[in-house]
C-alpha cells in the first residue's frame, strides 16, 4: 500500500448468497482526497461503502474475496471486534437518511456520550457549531424527532467527526434536504479535507456535486467499475460507452455551473436507453 494512501481495494468481490453484487473492485483513496462513486440505482455504490465499514459483512449470507486495505491492514480479515475498534473512530459513515443513524429514544447528547464518552460537553458544542448548528445547547438536550431533517443531518456529521476519523464515508449526504443545507454540507466536507486532512469517499447521484468537490470519480454499473480517474479527465473525455451515454443524457453537463442539480437518479433510464439496455 502506497505511503500516501489511507484505503485501497484490490480485486474485491461480494456475494449475497448466489447473487454477486460486486465484481473485482479496485481503487484507492489518498490521504486528504475526495473520491466519488457514481452510478445508477443498484449499481453497487452503497454496497461498497457498507463493505468498507464492515456493515455488509454482518450477514452470514455474505461472502467476500479480494482485499480492503485500510492503513496497512486487510479488513476482510477483521473480526467484529476489529471493526468496532475503528468504526466511529478512525473510520466514520454518514448515511443518506439521518434518522436511520439516530436512536429516537436517546437525546443528541446521549448519542455523543455513547460514541465518544471522553469528549467533554464543551467540545461537543464546538463540533455542533462547526457543522453550522447555532444553538448547540438546545440540540444537545433534544431528541432526534424534535429536530428538523437538516439539523439531524448535521448532527450525524458532527457525530462522525467526534472520533476525528481518517476516512469519512458519505452516502448521499443531504440528498433529502433543501438546497441550502446541501450546499453547507458540501462546504463542510471540503473544509474537513482542507483543515483536518480527512479522506472522503463520496457516494452520490448528483454529478454537479461530484464535479464540484471530488478529486477522482469512479463510474459503477452492475457492480463493476467501468471507468475512473481524475474528475476533470473523466468529465471532459469519458471513454466508456456507458459513461458517454450517461453524460450525453445530461443537458447541463457541458455548462460551467458547478451547482447543477443534475441527478443520475433522474436520468439513469435515459442513459440505459442510449446504451441499448432499455426494457
Amino acid at each position: 500500500m502506497a505511503e500516501n494512501q489511507i484505503l485501497s481495494l484490490t480485486g474485491f468481490s461480494l456475494h449475497y448468497g448466489p447473487f454477486q453484487a460486486l465484481h473485482d473492485i479496485s481503487f484507492s483513496i489518498g490521504k486528504g482526497e475526495i473520491v466519488a462513486l457514481v452510478g445508477e440505482s443498484g449499481s453497487g455504490k452503497s454496497t461498497i461503502g457498507r463493505a468498507i465499514n464492515g456493515i455488509a459483512q454482518l450477514s452470514r449470507k455474505v461472502r467476500v474475496s479480494g482485499e480492503i486495505n485500510f492503513d496497512g491492514r486487510d479488513m476482510t480479515m477483521f473480526s467484529d471486534k476489529d471493526f468496532r475498534n475503528i468504526r466511529g473512530r478512525r473510520m466514520a459513515m454518514v448515511f443518506q437518511d439521518p434518522t436511520s443513524a439516530l436512536n429516537p429514544t436517546f437525546t443528541i447528547g446521549k448519542h455523543f456520550a455513547m460514541l465518544t464518552p471522553n469528549v467533554p460537553r464543551e467540545a461537543v458544542s464546538g463540533l455542533l457549531r462547526e457543522v453550522l448548528i447555532e444553538d448547540p445547547t438546545r440540540v444537545i438536550s433534544s431528541y432526534p424527532f424534535q429536530l428538523s431533517g437538516g439539523l439531524n443531518q448535521r448532527v450525524t456529521i458532527a457525530l462522525a467527526l467526534s472520533g476525528e476519523p481518517d476516512l469519512l464515508i458519505a452516502d448521499e449526504p443531504g440528498t433529502a434536504l433543501d438546497v441550502t443545507v446541501q450546499a453547507r454540507t458540501l462546504d463542510l466536507m471540503q473544509k474537513l479535507v482542507r483543515d483536518r486532512g480527512t479522506s472522503v469517499l463520496l457516494i452520490s447521484h448528483n454529478l454537479g456535486v461530484v464535479r464540484q468537490i471530488a478529486d477522482k470519480v469512479l463510474v459503477l454499473r452492475k457492480g463493476r467499475i467501468v471507468e475512473g480517474g481524475p474528475v476533470k479527465s473523466v468529465f471532459s473525455n469519458p471513454r466508456h460507452p456507458y459513461t458517454q451515454a450517461l453524460f450525453a443524457a445530461i443537458p447541463s453537463i457541458s455548462r460551467k455551473d458547478p451547482a447543477s442539480e443534475t441527478s443520475l437518479g433522474d436520468l439513469e433510464d435515459e442513459a440505459c436507453y442510449l446504451h441499448g439496455d432499455a426494457g
